[in-house]
């Protein structure tokens, strides 16, 4: 019983600091900085569901192919898409779901299976 205690104090700690660690992606604030860029509602109202291999904004805005990042482009842009268009999902909550929250949650899951 008490090595049950200990280990549940363990992992409300850890919870603890990393809740503290990423407050900001808990909270409803955009977490635009750097490469994360803001996204307005008429800039997402153009992505499309589909995958495409030219970008206009690549290369100094004159386009250029995005072939090497299909993958990663067609998941930020589907579920952008899908979740502001569709079910009226704002860009601050889209941001976390879609990013932030998955990353953190594989990172204390792998982490907790490594230690183990």
């Amino acid at each position: 019983m008490k090595k049950n205690f200990i280990l549940f104090l363990i992992y409300l700690g850890l919870i603890v600091i990393v809740f503290l660690i990423f407050k900001n992606w808990f909270s409803f604030y955009s977490l635009s900085s750097g490469d994360w860029s803001h996204k307005f509602p008429e800039m997402i109202r153009g992505f499309t569901l589909y995958p495409y291999a030219w970008d206009p904004g690549f290369f100094n805005g004159l386009g250029g192919t995005t072939v090497f990042l299909l993958a990663l482009n067609t998941y930020f842009l589907s579920t952008t898409s899908l979740l502001f268009n569709f079910f009226h999902v704002p860009w601050v909550l889209i941001e976390r779901l879609v990013w932030f929250w998955p990353f953190l949650i594989i990172s204390v899951f792998s982490s907790y299976n490594l230690f183990k």
